[in-house]
């Protein structure tokens, strides 16, 4: 079993749609980057937590800014959501990451996402 954490929950998101190779991105009217995170059930279900505890972990996310629901959508990322989703993928996951979206798409979000959180 992962550590119960909201920064634990976070990567262990991050993880799951490596591993699924279905990174969601989006991009709003003010250039924000967005990314969609796994539906809360199949997250607790990849991380062997109960359902109920990652929900309060998505809240405490959603407190510090870093997720935000939105309406018929789901959970996405905040910008300081999305900075912290690709500085993870930067210093952990950049093998993978780039393997799903390629090195130059890749560090173009990176730049991106450090940009709009500035």
């Amino acid at each position: 079993m992962m550590d119960r954490n909201p920064d634990a929950v976070f990567e262990a998101a991050i993880r799951m749609l490596l591993v699924q190779r279905s990174l969601v991105i989006t991009f709003t009217p003010d250039t924000s980057v967005r990314i969609k995170f796994p539906i809360t059930r199949e997250l607790a279900a990849f991380v062997d937590l109960p359902h109920y505890l990652v929900l309060r972990f998505f809240a405490m996310m959603e407190s510090e800014d870093l997720v935000m629901r939105v309406e018929r959508v789901g959970i996405v990322t905040t910008n300081k959501g999305s900075r912290k989703a690709f500085d993870l993928l930067d210093q952990k996951y950049r093998k993978e990451a780039e393997g799903i979206l390629g090195p130059a798409i890749f560090h173009d979000l990176l730049t991106r996402c450090r940009e709009a959180d500035t």
